[in-house]
């Protein structure tokens, strides 16, 4: 009875902490792809319907579709099932398929006339990215939780007798309210004077794990930088930026804008088949956090300074060898 008591306790309690660590790894995951959502907005026509029911498709399944019902010519967004693909595997232009909206309205149509469409990537790929990161930041926040309750300072008492386990009890509670008190015990002067202590203090805590967590923060925010320099914003490191060249600096600013450029052109690409074939005019553009990436790339003066700083420093070195070269001639 008691092994089956103490498995049913083991159970519930690896239960609930794998509930615990795959909502923690939901809610990352969808913090990441909300702000990716953010990425670009919609005109015309598509700037009449919600944004996530535009991107949250690309974004997890790497494609969406568009569609007009000829039962009513409005314009609809949702998932499309065609019947036929072509010698590579996509769906083929003039076959039967069947959009389906979130809130379950449906028709058929044909593929590349009456239903277009898009893609996230020229991969046609969902955002696995996020996925990954969303797994990082997970096990980063539970290495935190678990090095800030190692840190507690919580010295656990030990006794041997139940009645002074009973007044320890009342008196640490009496503790954390802010209160002190006194605890009569009756043998507490023998084992005194016999040189034994009464209670035995271990500690399973240590302050110094607070040491580890501003490494832990510092990993989280190397993650986080590396993440978005994916997606159109190159974050420095402060600490860094002495070291960072010009060079280097546009490196960076140059690959942050890949994947943001090619998610881009594939909605474009989407948006034109919407205004062309199914005659809905609508467009898309680079969001407010995004629209530096419309303009060339910028150095700060504080790196343009770190340049010229390198470079005078090479040019001293360099006339400091000449000077030696020439005395030793």
């Amino acid at each position: 009875m008691a092994q089956t008591k103490a498995r049913a306790q083991r159970f519930d309690a690896e239960y609930t902490t794998s509930l615990s660590t795959k909502y923690a790894l939901n809610m990352n995951f969808y913090t990441l792809i909300t702000q990716l959502m953010g990425m670009f907005r919609y005109t015309g026509k598509l700037d009449e319907i919600l944004i996530d029911i535009i991107e949250k498709p690309l974004l997890s399944w790497g494609y969406n579709a568009a569609g007009k019902d000829p039962r009513d010519g409005e314009l609809y967004i949702g998932s499309v099932a065609w019947q036929e693909i072509d010698a590579y595997g996509l769906p083929k232009p003039g076959a039967k398929a069947t959009l389906v909206t979130r809130g379950g309205h449906e028709f058929t149509g044909v593929i590349d006339e009456s239903i277009v469409i898009g893609y996230n990537n020229k991969a046609r790929l969902p955002e696995l990215t996020a996925t990954m990161y969303a797994d990082f930041f997970t096990e980063t926040d539970k290495s935190l939780k678990t090095a800030l309750k190692k840190s507690r300072v919580l010295p656990i008492p030990i006794t041997h007798d139940s009645k002074l386990e009973k007044a320890v009890r009342e008196l640490l509670h009496k503790i954390d309210e802010g209160e002190t008190d006194i605890v009569g015990y009756d043998g507490i002067i023998d084992e005194l004077v016999d040189g034994r202590d009464p209670i035995t203090m271990i500690e399973l805590t240590d302050p110094k794990y607070t040491e580890r967590i501003q490494y832990l923060s510092k990993f989280y925010d190397d993650m986080l930088r590396r993440f978005w320099t994916m997606y159109g914003h190159s974050l420095s490191s402060g600490s860094k930026m002495a070291q960072v060249s010009t060079m280097e600096l546009e490196g960076y600013q140059t690959y942050s804008r890949i994947m943001p450029t090619e998610m881009l052109q594939c909605r474009q690409a989407w948006c034109k088949k919407i205004t062309d074939i199914l005659g809905f005019e609508c467009g898309v553009e680079y969001n407010d956090a995004w629209e530096h990436l419309n303009n060339p790339i910028e150095l700060t003066e504080e790196v343009a300074d770190n340049d010229d700083q390198r470079t005078m420093g090479s040019d001293e070195r360099d006339d400091s060898d000449d000077k030696a070269d020439s005395s030793d001639s």
